[in-house]
């Protein structure tokens, strides 16, 4: 466990496809965080990209996701009061 001292908040931004999360990847693995390094192919990788947080208030929600190349998905989420929902979505042709 990181004291609070040495914690630091990065963001990785660019257009999809960009290789964000290959980028995060090969750092994990270069500091020694991960044994390994993992894939967005292989469906491996530490994590996600996130591309936004927000706050909405309690109750049934509906979220589309937009890609200009890769289309739209829509999805119903219930967001519960004092709770982290998480949304993800996967764009593929």
């Amino acid at each position: 466990m990181f004291s609070p001292e040495a914690i630091r908040t990065i963001a990785l931004v660019g257009h999809g496809a960009a290789g964000k999360t290959t980028l995060a990847e090969a750092l994990l693995h270069a500091s020694g965080t991960t044994d390994r390094q993992g894939s967005t192919g292989n469906g491996n990788s530490v994590g996600d990209t996130p591309l936004a947080n927000l706050s909405l208030p309690a109750g049934e929600h509906q979220i589309t996701f937009r890609h200009p190349q890769l289309g739209e998905q829509t999805q119903r989420v219930m967001v519960k009061s004092g709770a982290l929902t998480r949304v993800s979505a996967t764009l593929a042709r």
